[in-house]
Formats: structure tokens, sequence, C-alpha cells
């Protein structure tokens, strides 16, 4: 039986349109992809887990960003490897769709940014390790 979460991804990939998902299906995405694959020399089961980060990231369940701490987590690769390899996976699988991708998941869930507490000043104390 199917994980009902892989099914759900495959419905939202399937919604997609249908020139992004030729594009990912397409020889010349599969080969710059086996490319950075052989760049990275890595495993079939990090084969795996990279082209599952990269539906993740089609479906909208990982954003761009994100990428790097998904390949540390799920690949095992060092922060230093993983951060250039999404670099090369941005550059060279995203980035020639951007519009495209931009169109389809306008709705991208946003990660807010951080919101810095305040300085307290306690009697002449200013905590600035906080500042």
């Amino acid at each position: 039986m199917l994980d009902p979460q892989i099914k759900q991804r495959d419905e939202k990939y399937k919604r997609l349109p249908e020139s992004i998902q030729d594009y990912f299906a397409s020889g010349e995405t599969i080969r710059k992809i086996t490319v950075i694959e052989e760049k990275y020399n890595l495993d079939l089961e990090q084969i795996s887990g990279l082209i599952l980060i990269i539906k993740k990231i089609l479906v909208g369940e990982v954003r761009l960003k994100e990428m790097p701490d998904f390949l540390v987590q799920e690949l095992k690769l060092g922060k230093v490897i993983a951060k250039n390899l999404a670099q090369d996976i941005i550059r060279e699988i995203f980035y020639p769709i951007k519009k495209e991708l931009k169109k389809a998941l306008p709705n991208t869930p946003q990660t807010p940014p951080e919101s810095k507490p305040e300085p307290r000043l306690e009697g002449n104390i200013v905590d600035l390790k906080n500042h």
C-alpha cells in the first residue's frame, strides 16, 4: 500500500503545469542531475534522497533556501558540501524555470523573519547578549 504522504505528494506533482513536469522529465534535466550526482560522488541512496528533496521543493513542501539543511539531514553530507550541492541544483535545475515555478507555487509558505528581542535595560545593565 502506498504511503498517504507519498500519494499526496504525487497528486500535487501531477497538478503542476505540464511544462514543469515535462522539464523535469526531460533528458536534458536528467542529464544535468546525473552530472551533479557524479560531481559530488553520490551513492544510490543519496541520489534517491536528492530526487525526493527536489520533488518536495516542486510541490512546496521544502523551500529552496532550506535545501542545504535537508541535504545535510537526508543525504548525510557535510554543511559545506551540502551548500555547494544546493547551489549547483538551484543554478542548473531550478533557475532555468524560475518564472514558471513562481507562477505554479505562488503560495509557497514563507518563514517570517526572525524577530530579535529588544535589549532589556535593568537598572544600569543592558542585555548585550540579545542585542
